[in-house]
Formats: structure tokens, sequence, C-alpha cells
């Protein structure tokens, strides 16, 4: 039989790390099977360092004969180069650790999960259920069995990026908390209560993402002084807490006219926020509609107004209603020519309805005054140059693209793939 080459695309972590351990568990159990199937196995710490991915990676991984890929851990080098095979349309397998959540119902569906490979039967097992995927590709000639579009592919790894951001999001709230004594999945109400203060206990828990436990403490803080209660019903929000919102909301309703507007512009914000991650903003638009009203009433200056408006087009640009959307975002950039973030909720508004020249000017603007230092201007701005008709636009599209590689190399490398 004509020998084959497989590449192993795993998180590798450190020598002696339990990471390692596990990773030259799974490679043994891939060598192991490739004896019996003539496949040459390699994982790319056996060329190159364990955290690099240079070229002749990114070759092995889009033309080996096939790629068996662990995803446990949602490590992001391993992300990006599945996403690499992915392109390809080449055979691959997915493996990865029971409790592993990933980012994609499609893959969810094909992968093969394991417990402990340190058991006989357990290693058996799996060995048996990926032996089964490589007879159908030897019987296939290793040759492609699906298309896959570049749309498809962006659209694949933007959700990764996405879920890897938020990831990194919880872990750094994780880290800056200084109440590290249990680990998220033991701590609960009672637990934290007789060790802890109620508004400890709280952080703790909104700080690790147990936003369920965070709602019963809410109730353990509810003689704290308003404002401190006020900000945790705004953090349970952003959280996308539905009883967290719909206390604020009711709060809001009966304090809007005496509570500082900058509480009210906050409040708002974390209903918006939440209302985007449910998609109930046409639900909730016509209670928030009155809200706005209010606060714009209440509004001194250009720059509380524009606050208040970028909030409405974030509202509704999420019930899809883009052409009132663009209004409220123009007017917003027009109170306030400062603010980068709405230049770019304007330019991203613009591109959505296919005003693209604008979107593009926009895009600069808030680019420009993010000191070039934001990743999501950045990738706005270098999609629209990269879109644009006008050869001038080349390269400024190459100069933006090495800033964002700069500040944010995996959202480059999906531009570079689309």
């Amino acid at each position: 039989m004509e020998k084959r080459f497989c590449f192993v695309v795993s998180p590798i972590g450190k020598p002696d790390s339990p990471e390692r351990k596990q990773a030259d568990i799974f490679l043994d159990l891939i060598k192991d099977i490739g004896e019996l199937h003539s496949l040459e196995v390699k994982r790319a710490d056996e060329f190159v360092g364990s955290n690099d991915i240079n070229d002749d990676v990114i070759n092995k991984i889009q033309n080996a004969d096939l790629c068996i890929i662990d995803l446990t851990g949602t490590n992001p080098n391993v992300m990006y180069e599945f996403g690499m095979r992915y392109q390809t349309s080449l055979p691959y397998i997915v493996c990865a650790k029971y409790g592993t959540k990933l980012p994609f119902d499609t893959i969810t569906k094909r992968t093969i999960f394991y417990n402990d490979l340190d058991s006989t039967a357990e290693y058996k097992k799996i060995r048996e259920q990926i032996r089964k995927y490589i007879e159908v590709f030897e019987s296939q000639g290793y040759q492609s069995t699906e298309t896959i579009t570049s749309k498809d592919l962006y659209g694949m790894l933007q959700t990764v990026i996405e879920k890897l951001d938020n990831m990194n999001n919880l872990s750094a709230c994780a880290n800056n908390s200084k109440n590290d004594w249990a680990s998220p999945t033991s701590a609960n109400v009672d637990d934290l209560l007789r060790q802890l203060e109620p508004s400890e206990a709280f952080r703790y828990a909104y700080s690790t993402n147990q936003i369920e436990l965070a709602e019963k403490l809410l109730e353990y803080c509810r003689n704290q002084p308003f404002e401190y209660f006020f900000n945790k019903l705004c953090a349970l929000s952003m959280r996308g807490s539905e009883k967290g919102s719909k206390e604020l909301e009711s709060c809001l309703n009966d304090h809007i006219d005496t509570m500082p507007l900058s509480q009210v512009i906050e409040a708002i914000g974390s209903l918006v926020t939440c209302y985007n991650r449910h998609d109930s903003e046409t639900t909730h638009m016509e209670s928030m509609e009155r809200l706005l009203e209010i606060a714009l009433s209440r509004a001194q200056t250009n720059r509380d107004r524009a606050a208040i408006l970028n909030q409405k087009q974030r509202l509704l640009a999420g019930a899809n209603m883009f052409e009132e959307a663009e209004k409220v975002a123009k007017a917003a950039t027009e109170l306030n020519d400062e603010e980068p973030a709405y230049f770019y909720n304007y330019a991203t508004i613009l591109k959505k309805l296919g005003q693209s020249s604008l979107a593009l000017d926009n895009a600069k603007k808030a680019v420009k005054l993010s000191s070039e230092e934001d990743a999501d201007c950045l990738e706005l701005l270098c999609k629209l140059l990269k879109e644009s008709a006008d050869p001038a636009n080349t390269e400024l599209f190459e100069m933006y693209m090495r800033k964002l590689e700069q500040v944010n190399p995996f959202k480059a490398r999906l531009i570079r793939l689309q």
C-alpha cells in the first residue's frame, strides 16, 4: 500500500505539562493507527517549535493526505490551523475531549469525542472510530469529498474568532478577581456567603461567568446603596441576563427622571447589549424608544445626545432596521466627531446598505481617531479597502493589513482568506 502522510494538529503545551501529556497520548494513538493504514504521522513540534506556525507547518496542513485535529481546549493556533485545512476541502478528522464546547454546530456533529485515553477500553474505542473514517478516505483515494466556499470558511472562522474573544474577555475578568479560593464549578450561594460578603460573592460569581449564581446572589445585595445595586443590574444585563435586564428596565422606568444622566445612558447601553445578544430588539423596541426619548429630553450637551443616539442606532441595527439606524448613526457622528466608535458604527451600517464609498470614508475616520490600534476599526477598513474597485486602494490596503497583523493576526488572516 502506498505510504500516505497524516498531519496531527493539536494543543501541545509546555514540556511536562498536563497539556503536553494529553497531546502525547493523542499523538501515540494516531501513530498506532498510522501503522495499520500505512500513514506517516507527524506533529508540528517534531520539526518546529511547539508554538510556531511557519511556512512548513502551513504547507503540511494544506497538502497532507489527511489531517487529524484535536480541538480540546479550543486553542487559538489549533483553530486557525483547522480553518486552513477546512479551506482545502481535503480529508480531515476532528476529535475533542468530552466537555469541549465547540463554537460551531456543523463541526460538532462530525466530531469524535473521547474520555480518558489512559483507559485501555476508551483508547481502543476511539481508535476504531478514527479507523472507520480513515477506511472511507482510503476507498476514495484521499481525494476532496466536499466543496468549501470562501464564504463558508470565513463564516466559520469569524465565529471562532468571536468565541475566542469572548473566552479571552472572561478569562481576563477571572484573572482580575481577588477571590480565587474556589473553582467556578464548585461555588454555590451558601459556600460563597460563608466566606464572603454578598457584594464580594456577587463579584466573584460574575468574574467567573457564573451568571445564574450571580443572579441568585443579587437578592442578598438589595440592602446596598442604590448606585451599587444598580451597577450590578447593568453588569448582569451586559452579560445577557434576562432577569437582570428585566429588573434594570423596571428600575430605569421608575428613576429615569431623577438619576444622573450618565447612569441613564449606561443603563440603556446595558439593555441594548442584552437585547442584541438575545435578538430581542423588536420585542423591546417600544419600551426602549420611550426611555431613549426621555433621555434625549434631559441631555444638555451634544456629547450626551450623541451617546444616546449611538445606543438608539445599536437597537435599530440589531433589529435590521438599517435605513432608520443610518440616519441616527449619522446624527451621532455630527454631534460628536471625536468618538471613533460612532464612525465605526456608521460605517458598518453603510456597508450593510451597500454604500461602500461612504462607508470607507467613515471607516478611515474611525481608524484615525482610534490611533490605528483598534482591531475592529482596522478590520472594517481593511475589508472595505479589499472590496474597493479603486486600484489606488491596493497599497493602502496592504499598509493597514500590516497594522492589523500587529494588533490581531487572526482577524488579518481571516481577511486574507476571503
